[in-house]
């Protein structure tokens, strides 16, 4: 298929700063990574991004690090449902 460009460590667009770990700009996706083992302001600002993001109305997907060996599979299933095919 088509690669899919995307940039990490993106800003949202918001007046708070925050970021996702990476941003989608072909569906206007922002996507964090979930890691059991992340320290608590780590996992607090995730939280809030997903907050934010429901708030604004901003396309936001996670996944979590366990699905690394079937990431391909998570990540298509979760942009299939924002109507993004890969």
């Amino acid at each position: 298929g088509d690669a899919i460009m995307a940039f990490w460590n993106a800003p949202l667009p918001v007046e708070e700063p925050l970021w996702a770990d990476f941003y989608l700009p072909a569906g206007s996706v922002y996507i964090d990574c979930w890691d059991d083992e992340a320290a608590p302001p780590k996992l607090a600002a995730r939280l809030r991004n997903k907050e934010v993001c429901k708030a604004e109305g901003l396309r936001y997907l996670e996944v979590n690090a366990a699905d690394v060996e079937r990431l391909d599979e998570v990540l298509g299933r979760g942009l299939l449902a924002f109507g993004i095919r890969c």
